[in-house]
């Protein structure tokens, strides 16, 4: 990687942010983390993202400079450098392509729609319907971690890490941590297996690099409900 930069920029609170972090750290590529504010946006980081979203990620190759936003394009990417893939490979080493667009389309239709319930646990005065399918989506993604084992296990036949388990792990940490403040989104859902899952992602050593103190994220949650502008800097202020 002598000829290549790669500028990986992110607020550590920020679930999505969280996947490229985690991919980083799989796959021990030599990146600059560069923490911003999402509050204060500044001007440079708006050039690289307009949307001022994180993460982001600026690479410098070859004297070019190349702009990657959105968590799954930047993990994808970094997931491409030598060493453990998170994709299946073929006999010649080569990604799978069939079990790629098996694990793609869980994580666009599955975890999609995971991810999606987790905003609603923030909402004070949530609608039946709203619960109702925050429960389901969490009693759907635990009938594929049961016993605690890789989410892909069951659909590839193989109980090994993949990428979907990476994509799904920082929101499965908010709800973790959040379990005892959101129990109206868990009543009557067994999310054993989930919890076990996440217990046993969370303690490997490229997860832990990156996961949240706990008590940084009560702060945030606590903190998201007074006047909330957006993530800010520096980090201190959630601890």
């Amino acid at each position: 990687m002598s000829n290549i930069k790669i500028e990986l920029i992110v607020h550590p609170l920020c679930p999505y942010a969280q996947r490229a972090l985690h991919t980083a750290v799989f796959k021990s590529i030599p990146v600059e983390i560069i923490h911003v504010s999402l509050a204060k946006p500044e001007a440079w980081f708006i050039d690289i993202n307009p949307l001022g979203e994180v993460p982001s990620c600026r690479v410098t190759k070859n004297n070019q400079i190349y702009k990657l936003t959105e968590s799954l394009n930047i993990s994808e990417f970094l997931d491409s450098f030598p060493g453990p893939s998170l994709y299946p490979k073929l006999e010649n080493g080569l990604i799978d392509p069939i079990v790629k667009c098996m694990i793609d389309n869980f994580i666009k239709l599955k975890i999609g729609r995971y991810t999606s319930a987790y905003p609603i646990t923030n909402n004070s005065s949530p609608s039946d319907e709203e619960i109702a399918e925050v429960k389901s989506s969490i009693a759907e993604i635990s009938s594929y971690v049961e016993g605690g084992n890789y989410v892909m296990h069951k659909i590839l036949g193989k109980n090994e890490i993949t990428f979907a388990d990476v994509m799904m792990l920082p929101h499965t940490e908010r709800f973790y941590v959040f379990k005892n403040q959101i129990t109206r989104f868990l009543d009557g859902v067994d999310c054993s297996s989930l919890w076990t899952w996440y217990e046993k992602v969370s303690a490997e050593p490229w997860a832990r690099v990156n996961t949240n103190p706990v008590q940084r994220l009560l702060n945030f949650r606590r903190i998201r409900t007074q006047n909330y502008q957006g993530l800010d800097l520096p980090l201190s202020l959630y601890d």
